[in-house]
């Protein structure tokens, strides 16, 4: 349904995690597939491509900026480290939380999700795939009660990667599909 090729899987867990300006080209890649999902299953009626760099949010959506963030692997020790459940764990750079505060005020987030069933470190996680609204508004409140997940990768980061994610759980943001 939403899903996307076995071969696109593949070639996204060669890159590595740390390599951002690879993992942006990916997400550009995927923008116009989303836009197509929306259309296809009519959602989020009236969202466009935004205009300007490829660092702007991709989309605009009833009037504000929207954010989009392609999740294709689970959080698998979300239930160990914050209790909250891994088949609906996901992560939200607390940079991008900023920015949707101070460079695009009230920018929303649509979280585009689709995971295999799979087990990694031990935990196994459900297939996931859907895709899930939260306003700027809900974003402010989920944040202020979510833990906070530093990447020990990122510590002394000179890339730009984010060095810390909210982490939150699906089932209190809008399902789209």
């Amino acid at each position: 349904m939403i899903g996307i090729r076995n071969k696109q899987n593949r070639e996204m867990q060669k890159f590595n995690t740390e390599d951002k300006l690879r993992w942006i080209d990916w997400g550009v890649a995927k923008e116009s597939t989303f836009l197509w999902l929306c259309e296809q299953y009519n959602i989020l009626q009236g969202i466009k491509k935004s205009s300007g760099p490829v660092y702007l949010p991709e989309f605009v959506y009833e009037g504000r900026y929207l954010d989009l963030k392609t999740v294709r692997t689970p959080f698998f020790l979300a239930q160990q480290k914050f209790n909250i459940d891994p088949d609906f764990a996901v992560t939200l750079n607390k940079q991008d939380v900023l920015d949707c505060t101070i460079k695009y005020p009230e920018c929303q987030i649509v979280f585009w999700v689709n995971w295999k069933a799979t087990t990694n470190f031990g935990v196994s996680v459900k297939k996931q795939q859907g895709v899930w609204f939260l306003s700027y508004e809900r974003m402010k409140k989920m944040i202020s009660g979510s833990p906070l997940h530093k990447y020990q990768n990122r510590i002394h980061d000179i890339k730009g990667n984010a060095r810390d994610s909210y982490v939150l759980d699906l089932r209190q943001m809008e399902q789209k599909i």
